[in-house]
């Protein structure tokens, strides 16, 4: 058992030799070293407030498009009789304001006017 166990423990310290065990650990501590200093480097701090402004702005943006949507809400609760009613007014008032414009194009002392007083009647003397 004993010639086993020196033969084992032989065989077990060659492999630690050969595998380099030393040389892997130095390699990994030098690896940590150079990511740690890239990361020093690599201006998180600056990012992280980038980001945390980003996230502000979206958030206000993301509240002033609620507001928006629950204003549009009401329109979206309307029957097809309600928006040709809508439509229909629409034109009218459409039609209203050209005629106006037209208006006020070919007379525009009615804008500051109106329209001239009728004729006043002047009095006629009497016959004796």
């Amino acid at each position: 058992f004993s010639d086993n166990a020196l033969t084992l423990l032989e065989n077990l310290n060659k492999a630690v030799v050969e595998a380099k065990i030393g040389e892997i650990s130095a390699d990994i501590k030098a690896l940590i070293g150079d990511v740690s200093k890239t990361i020093d480097s690599a201006d998180v701090h600056g990012l992280s407030a980038d980001a945390k402004s980003l996230l502000a702005g979206l958030a206000a943006s993301n509240q002033r498009l609620e507001k928006i949507l629950k204003n549009l809400e009401p329109a979206t609760h309307l029957n097809s009789q309600q928006i040709k009613e809508i439509v229909a007014n629409t034109a009218t008032i459409t039609d209203n304001l050209l005629k106006l414009s037209s208006e006020l194009k070919s007379k525009p002392s009615l804008l500051l006017w109106g329209n001239p007083p009728k004729p006043t009647q002047t009095p006629r003397q009497r016959r004796p």
